[in-house]
């Protein structure tokens, strides 16, 4: 698929390049449209969010940094270190405001995300043991945010912008068995409680630590497919 991509930009005259992440797990705690603009708006207006959500949007803001010719050393880490200091110092934020008046959205909704309308109905999904959460079943995740209004199974199906799963831990966290690691959102509450099942389902545990893999594993160019070694963000 990433070199069908990058074939696709390369034709049309642009430099294109891909990376290629894990989908072990969601990227970030939210899943479902506006928990996600709503865990986006936060990070950028606090200038820190989830780790993995974090590092791939440096990575690839970066990169897009360095296609553009503005990284004075022409290396990935200073790109890196240039779109961090633009995610802290607000920069990041400000430009997304921009973005959102530019196209008539509204911004009070923006500034004030607590602000946004949802009669959304939840339940909390609870660890069944003491341990850490070795798996988070992406897949399974995913079809039950569609199940529950999140996404589409045709064209013609409406879309529930409030409805979701909100992960309160990832893959490696500790628990304690009761605590809440995810929290489903719905308009149905017979729907959303048959989600919550699913949920608690697709998450597994081990006693003993899980060692979390890096989260984007390779980097895409029209000529090569290279190993990406993830300690450049640190």
């Amino acid at each position: 698929l990433a070199k069908s991509l990058i074939a696709a930009g390369e034709g049309g005259g642009k430099q294109t390049t891909a990376f290629i992440t894990r989908m072990d797990e969601p990227i970030g705690y939210a899943v479902g449209n506006w928990l996600e603009v709503k865990e986006c708006i936060t990070t950028m207006k606090s200038g820190d969010g989830p780790a993995d959500l974090v590092n791939l949007c440096l990575v690839e803001a970066a990169q897009m940094l360095l296609q553009s010719g503005v990284v004075p050393s022409n290396t990935l880490r200073e790109g890196i270190e240039m779109a961090r200091a633009n995610l802290k110092n607000g920069k990041a934020f400000a430009k997304f405001r921009e973005m959102v008046i530019a196209q008539g959205g509204d911004i009070s909704v923006v500034d004030d995300v607590e602000s946004y309308s949802s009669k959304a109905t939840s339940q909390d999904v609870l660890a069944e043991s003491d341990g850490y959460i070795a798996n988070i079943d992406a897949m399974e995740v995913g079809l039950t945010g569609v199940d529950i209004g999140a996404g589409r199974k045709t064209s013609d199906d409406s879309v529930d912008f409030t409805a979701g799963i909100y992960l309160h831990k990832k893959v490696g966290d500790e628990v304690n068995t009761g605590d809440a690691v995810a929290t489903v959102y719905g308009s149905d509450t017979n729907i959303v409680e048959k989600a919550a099942d699913r949920i608690a389902k697709s998450i597994s545990y081990q006693a003993t630590e899980v060692t979390v893999a890096g989260l984007v594993t390779h980097f895409v160019t029209k000529d090569s497919v290279e190993e990406f070694d993830m300690s450049i963000l640190s």
